[in-house]
């Protein structure tokens, strides 16, 4: 939940009308360097390298995006 602050100092929740989709989340969170598998360090504070993306686990579940950090390999 997002709230923003009014004009009279208190809080107020925060509506926002743009409801993307999954996979336009995931499109916003893989950087312009996507070719190199890299995705946003904006957003997590470092960058970190696309190992896979919707990758099924052991529990038959699915994980959208599987990185690992970019200094490992470099």
């Amino acid at each position: 939940m997002l709230f923003e602050i009014t004009d009279q100092q208190t809080l107020k929740r925060f509506v926002s009308k743009w409801q993307p989709r999954e996979l336009e989340v995931e499109q916003f969170i893989v950087s312009s360097d996507s070719e190199n598998n890299i995705l946003e360090a904006s957003i997590f504070g470092e960058p970190l390298l696309i190992i896979s993306n919707q990758v099924k686990t052991k529990f038959k579940k699915r994980a959208d995006i599987l990185a690992t950090e970019v200094s490992l390999f470099f």
